[in-house]
């Protein structure tokens, strides 16, 4: 079925942005256009260096594999789309996306992105796809998404599985780009010198597979929630230019558990299992 209104002219079409920024290993992608048409689905079709017959997701704290079959519920039509959050991989293409984004692995060649799909109502009775409406039949008019666009993504290439070519990694670079600030000491070149410098720091997290899904301040510890991304065993380091005094573990309610042991160097060490999401709250020492 043709999609409403899809015959008018196409002058508000516009043409992709590409950017490659120093030193990251991914093209981002900005797609900025009108959508004048209603009741269709927009995507964009990324060509497979090589064919394939799987592709990796990533959802709800964990990487889900998936073939060329298609998967439906009770009472559904199966179909070949799938969810997926940070990222989607193929064939050595990584998709970096900015949201939950809907993909297709199409015919193992090519991994198609839904940029826009418009729709009218919550819901259809009289959907092909299901046996019984998802909801009520009420109307949406601004579901269908009519007027200025925006989608954005990264391509990241590389050769191999997602797991061993840094994608978590660029995930993060993609998501939390580096933020620059004036400080607010002033110069040790004396008065009138105008120029400001940022106390150095050598905070971190690293593990392989390990990534932050939550930070916050918990009186006086800080509560941090880590996720393996990973197929086996990992382990998570956090390191704090001012070391850390003590820090123990607690669970998704944030109610306190056992103690964890501080490193000689004012490091923790957490080791995590497969896929594991684990909370714990560290103490900040004091600076010297």
């Amino acid at each position: 079925m043709e999609p409403a209104e899809a015959r008018r002219p196409r002058r508000s079409r516009s043409r992709p942005t590409l950017e490659l920024r120093v030193d990251e290993p991914f093209v981002r992608v900005n797609l900025e256009f009108s959508n004048p048409s209603r009741d269709h689905r927009v995507r964009w079709h990324i060509p497979l260096p090589a064919p394939t017959d799987h592709s990796s997701a990533e959802g709800q704290f964990a990487v889900v594999d998936r073939g060329l079959t298609e998967e439906a519920g009770h009472g559904e039509v199966p179909t070949p789309t799938f969810p997926a959050h940070d990222f989607v991989h193929a064939a050595g293409v990584t998709a970096l996306l900015d949201h939950v984004t809907e993909y297709e692995l199409v015919g193992g060649r090519e991994l198609a992105l839904t940029v826009l799909r418009s729709t009218g109502l919550i819901s259809r009775n009289d959907n092909p796809f299901r046996e019984d409406p998802a909801g009520p039949e009420v109307p949406v008019p601004a579901a269908q998404l009519v007027g200025p666009w925006r989608f954005a993504f990264a391509l990241l290439p590389h050769a191999g599985s997602w797991e061993g070519a840094g994608v978590l990694a660029a995930s993060e670079a993609y998501h939390h780009p580096f933020l620059t600030a004036d400080g607010n000491r002033p110069s040790r070149r004396g008065p009138g010198a105008g120029a400001r410098r940022l106390p150095t720091t050598a905070s971190g997290l690293s593990g392989d597979g390990v990534v932050l899904s939550a930070l916050r301040r918990r009186d006086d510890w800080l509560e941090i929630r880590l996720v393996a991304k990973h197929p086996t065993p990992t382990v998570a380091v956090l390191a704090a230019a001012a070391s850390f005094e003590a820090a123990r573990d607690v669970d998704l309610l944030g109610r306190v558990g056992a103690d964890l042991p501080v490193e000689g160097d004012g490091s923790i060490r957490v080791g995590l299992g497969a896929w594991e999401i684990r909370t714990i709250q560290v103490r900040p020492g004091t600076r010297s």
